[in-house]
Parts: structure tokens; C-alpha cells; sequence
């Protein structure tokens, strides 16, 4: 099973969530508002080569499998805020 770990996948998961990008430091942070209000943060390291980025499914509050079919597009977007609901995420 492939899991998310790249700067790839996280940019991949900003696209299809329409996340805002927010620059600090080394990092580019990916936003994702529901109802206005921010539900998720994760950082995208800015590098010249490729960087690990284990720590996306859990900044989603998702498992890696979940993540991984969200990204590769098996859960749509409201099939996501659905989880996040589910989870107590948002209301």
C-alpha cells in the first residue's frame, strides 16, 4: 500500500480541497476552511529536492489509507467534510 509522503501529495491535496496557502518561513501552510473557519492546517516544506511529509494524514484526521484515497480522488470533497463530521471535527 502507498502511503502520502511527498511534497507532491500535499500539493495535490491543497488543489482538490481549493485550500489557501499561507507562507511562513520554510514552510508553505495549507488552509482548509469549512463554515469560515480554518479545520485543518498542514505544512508543505519549500526545498529543492523532495521531502518527506509523513504527517499530512494526521493533520487531516485521517488514516494513511483514507488519505490516500482522498487524494488519488476515491472520497470527493463533501465525502470528506462528511468524515470530518462524523469525527467531531466540525459541526
Amino acid at each position: 500500500m502507498k502511503f502520502l509522503n511527498t511534497q507532491e501529495d500535499g500539493w495535490a491535496i491543497k488543489k482538490k480541497l481549493g485550500a489557501e496557502v499561507v507562507t511562513r518561513g520554510k514552510h508553505d501552510f495549507v488552509n482548509f476552511r469549512h463554515g469560515g473557519k480554518i479545520v485543518i492546517s498542514f505544512g508543505i516544506r519549500r526545498g529543492s529536492k523532495e521531502l518527506p511529509h509523513r504527517h499530512i494524514h494526521l493533520q487531516m484526521f485521517l488514516t494513511p489509507k483514507e488519505c490516500r484515497l482522498f487524494r488519488e480522488c476515491h472520497i470527493t470533497v463533501p465525502q470528506y467534510v462528511e468524515i470530518l463530521k462524523a469525527k467531531g471535527k466540525i459541526e
